[in-house]
């Protein structure tokens, strides 16, 4: 009788064994699933999170590009205008006058009104408020040389012209020098 006893208390020790391997088998399948459910959950969170990450660069980038031929279309527009404005008066040669206005003027007019529209779509909120100073401000200075072209002011008063253009220029270099401001903060 002792034998079956000690067989029947073994087999429960057996049957204890096993059930307690079973479960460790167990819990360690769950927490193998949780660590791979958690490391798939961390790793799309770390995609997405270097997905805006480039997006946002290359956001920038495009901004950067824009405002940089911005910039450069500016100050071309700057350089004809400063050819031009001499020759607006009456005893300017015509020829000269009118290769500098097809040669330089319209096209540094046309390149700045094309980056300017690039601007308008990539800016943000901020610069585009900014951004309109600058386009009112280079207008009018476009609008005043091209009314004089078609009209020359008389050889007197051309010094007078050129003088009012150096103010609009230099309202026209606060407002850009604003806007370029807040675009190196928006691109850096």
């Amino acid at each position: 009788m002792e034998r079956q006893t000690t067989s029947s208390s073994r087999g429960g020790t057996e049957h204890s064994a096993h059930r307690s391997a079973a479960l460790t088998a167990l819990g360690g399948a769950l927490i193998g699933a949780l660590s791979g459910l958690l490391g798939s959950g961390l790793g799309y969170m770390q995609g997405e999170r270097t997905q805006d990450a480039t997006a946002t660069a290359r956001r920038a980038d495009i901004r950067r590009a824009a405002y940089v031929e911005y910039a450069a279309s500016c100050h071309s527009f700057e350089t004809s205008t400063h050819y031009v404005v001499p020759l607006v008066n009456a005893g300017a040669d015509k020829k000269q006058k009118r290769r500098e206005v097809e040669e330089r003027f319209i096209p540094a007019i046309d390149r700045l009104t094309r980056a300017g529209m690039t601007v308008r779509l990539v800016g943000t909120e901020k610069s585009q408020a900014l951004f309109t100073d600058v386009e009112k401000n280079w207008r009018a200075i476009a609008y005043k040389v091209a009314g004089v072209h078609g009209k020359p002011i008389p050889d007197d008063e051309l010094l007078q012209f050129a003088k009012e253009i150096s103010k609009d220029f230099a309202v026209f270099h606060q407002s850009l020098e604003a806007f370029l401001d807040e675009a190196q903060a928006e691109v850096l």
